[in-house]
This record gives structure tokens, C-alpha cells and sequence, in this order.
């Protein structure tokens, strides 16, 4: 009897402790089984916005449910890194990120993750910056503004998307080579920022080019110098910065997707294939040519290793430009 007892116990102790891990292994590989959310870090009506719904359309009729968008714009787009990082790891919540800018803001900021607790699925293409002034500007080119801007230290004003973006460490990057002040304004969103020099309440702006092409285009706007090694074919009568003897002026910005570390391997697997898929799509990439978008594709592998060592030089670079360093946490 006693015997009998003992197998009968053994056989339910069996039954309930390998009944969990059999119903989560079961959901793993029918994942996706729900709608799954793609946080955006920026304002709606911005290139990463727009992007990211393209890049959640084509997701999800692989996947077979909808990828949602939601968007949680602020602080360079870490806000809505560090919730979804601040979620169950099941796959169900991703977050759109733009590189530098994730890079640079764990450097700059106070943030409660670092790089190492990201899961790169990879990036989609990149985009390129141009200092920009209102068309009814006095100035013509980018000497007539710095020239301006010795006489008056102080007085002209910039708007980012918030403090550590690219656009405002390239605007102070171009503050200390030129020998300027310019004053920074924080802001939510490309359109924000189009709005404020549209305004007058900035007078000029580190912006994305093909954002504002149809600006110039229309007489609104005018571009003094891009942000990239060669002309760009959007604007090729505008001259870069390194034609103008500043060499150290832009970054590259990579449009990709992360989530949080730790999720389940037959999960991490389908999401990577997915991505991979719809990162190198043909027309996914026509699409997002026309947000100004240049296609260039990464994996999520090559991307953290790329990010780790722009993180190295950054690290050396920003206290040369007066940005204080935190420590990760």
C-alpha cells in the first residue's frame, strides 16, 4: 500500500510540474497568438513614426496578427525603450529606435538601462541631417551664419529632440569648430522642430533632409550644409560640412527595432526571421525611400557591435563638447 502511495504521489508531483512548462512551450510556439505592440520613442507624424507603421505593416502579415503601434514620444526616444524593457519578455512589446541616439542618450542621460540589456533585431536604413534657416533669412551660406553668430553669442537658438539627440550633439559639435554659441531648445518631435523654424521662434535647425525637401522645394526653408561625406542627391547644390572645413560634424542614423533581453528562444527566432525579412523587403524599402529613408540593412548582431564601439569613441568625444557622462546603472 505504502508503495502504491508513493507512485501515486511521484506520478501528480510529476503531472503538476511539468504541466507549466508544457503549456508555456506550447505558447512560445504558437507565438504570435495576440496582437503585439511596436512603441514608437518619437511623435506621431515623424519619419520614425511613419517608418515604424510600414515596417508593423509588413511585420504583421508574416506574423499573422496586427503589430500596433503606439507612440511614447520624449527624452530621445528612451521612454518608450525603457517601458517596453520594463515589460514581460514574451515578444508581445517592442520598441522603434533610431542609433545614435539610443547610444548617445545612455551616455548623456539618466537612464535605467544600458546597451547590454537590448535585443537588436536589427536596422533598416538610415538618414542624414543638413543645417537649415528660414528662406527669409539673411543668410546665404553657412560662412554668413557663423559670421553672424560671433557678433551675436547667444542669440541664435537651435530646437532638438531633446537633450543628447544627434541634432543637438552635432549642433554643439558645430558650436565648438566654428567658435559659436547657439542656444539649445528641447522638443518632441521632427514636426515640432519644422514648426519652431517655420515659426521664427528657432532660427535654424539640425534637420532631417528629405523631411523638408518639399519645404525648400516650396521657398519656406533654405539648407547651408549637409551632414554626410558626399553631396546628397536630394540637395546636390548644397555643400557638405567637411567641404567647408568642419570634419567632425554628423553621425549616422540607423532606423531598427529592439526589445528586452531574456525572451524565449522560439520567440527570439521567429521575431529575428521576421525582421530580417521585412528589413530587406523591396517594396518596404521603396516605402520608406520616400520618408527619406536610404535602405541599408543590419543585423541585430552586427548592429550591437557597431553600437558598442560607437559608444567607445562617443564616451571620449562628449566631455570635449561639455556633455557630462553618467554612469550606467
Amino acid at each position: 500500500m505504502k508503495k502504491k502511495m508513493k507512485w501515486l504521489v511521484f506520478f501528480v508531483c510529476v503531472t503538476l510540474f511539468a504541466g507549466a512548462p508544457i503549456e508555456v512551450l506550447s505558447a512560445e510556439k504558437d507565438f504570435p497568438n495576440r496582437p503585439i505592440t511596436l512603441y514608437v520613442g518619437f511623435g506621431a507624424g515623424g519619419v520614425t513614426s511613419m517608418a515604424s507603421r510600414v515596417i508593423a505593416s509588413k511585420a504583421s502579415e508574416i506574423l499573422g496578427q496586427p503589430m500596433l503601434i503606439v507612440n511614447k514620444p520624449g527624452a530621445t526616444g528612451t521612454i518608450a525603450v525603457d517601458y517596453v524593457l520594463r515589460q514581460k519578455p514574451d515578444g508581445y512589446s517592442l520598441a522603434a529606435a533610431v542609433f545614435v541616439n539610443t547610444v548617445m542618450s545612455l551616455l548623456v542621460m539618466d537612464v535605467p538601462y544600458k546597451t547590454e540589456d537590448l535585443e537588436f533585431f536589427g536596422c533598416y536604413g538610415t538618414e542624414y541631417q543638413a543645417l537649415t534657416v528660414h528662406s527669409d533669412s539673411a543668410w546665404k551660406t553657412l560662412e554668413e551664419l557663423v559670421e553672424y553668430a560671433k557678433k551675436h553669442p547667444g542669440e541664435l537658438k537651435y530646437p532638438s529632440i531633446g537633450y543628447g539627440s544627434s541634432a543637438h550633439i552635432v549642433m554643439e559639435t558645430f558650436n565648438k569648430e566654428a567658435g559659436i554659441k547657439t542656444v539649445h531648445v528641447p522638443m518632441k518631435s521632427g514636426p515640432e522642430m519644422t514648426a519652431s523654424l517655420l515659426g521664427g521662434h528657432c532660427q535654424l535647425a539640425m534637420s532631417y533632409v528629405t523631411e523638408l525637401v518639399a519645404l525648400k522645394d516650396a521657398g519656406k526653408i533654405r539648407f547651408l550644409a549637409a551632414c554626410s561625406e558626399e553631396r546628397l542627391k536630394e540637395i546636390p547644390d548644397v555643400p557638405t560640412f567637411k567641404e567647408k572645413g568642419y570634419k567632425g560634424i554628423g553621425y549616422t542614423l540607423f532606423f531598427g527595432v529592439v526589445g528586452p533581453k531574456g525572451m524565449p528562444k522560439e520567440v527570439l527566432n521567429k521575431l529575428k526571421e521576421t525582421f530580417t525579412i521585412v528589413f530587406q523587403d523591396k517594396e518596404v524599402l521603396k516605402m520608406l525611400e520616400k520618408f527619406g529613408i536610404t535602405p541599408y540593412y543590419k543585423s541585430g548582431e552586427e548592429l550591437e557591435k557597431y553600437l558598442l564601439s560607437e559608444k567607445k569613441r562617443l564616451r571620449k568625444l562628449l566631455p570635449e563638447l561639455g556633455f557630462k557622462l553618467v554612469e550606467e546603472k
